[in-house]
């Protein structure tokens, strides 16, 4: 009876041993699964930023009936300048922004040299100082 017991924990350390197995395999496998998930889903989203940045504005003809969603690249001819005053404006706008973050890109990279300069001779000092 004693060598049952001991097979039986035998039988039972290696069921547990494969059960930490499947485990591991589950979580590499959920883990290429949430790789894969995000690949499609970025995928996607550019695919999707592609389209509309490939949409064309266009003229909604006279008697012409807007399906939903059409609202916003097909215009009626009225619409049209008052649409163009605002794509310009927002351009505009982003020119501005552009120009305020190369500023700020000019400037922290302007200070990341300075900081380096300044790195490099109190190194200098003390190499110089301590030889």
């Amino acid at each position: 009876k004693e060598q049952d017991g001991a097979g039986s924990w035998e039988r039972l350390g290696e069921a547990g041993r494969k059960h930490l197995q499947l485990w591991d395999l589950m979580k590499k496998e959920f883990a290429k699964a949430g790789q894969l998930w995000s690949t499609q889903r970025e995928r996607l989203e550019k695919l999707d930023e592609l389209g509309m940045a490939t949409m064309r504005i266009q003229l909604l003809l006279p008697g012409e009936e807007l399906a939903e969603g059409e609202e916003i690249y097909r215009l009626p001819a009225e619409e049209i300048p008052m649409r163009e005053h605002q794509l310009l404006c927002d351009r505009g706008e982003a020119q501005e922004r552009m120009r305020e973050a190369l500023g700020q890109f000019n400037y922290l990279s302007n200070l990341a040299k300075v900081q380096e300069a300044i790195r490099k001779r109190k190194r200098r000092e003390v190499l110089e100082a301590g030889g």
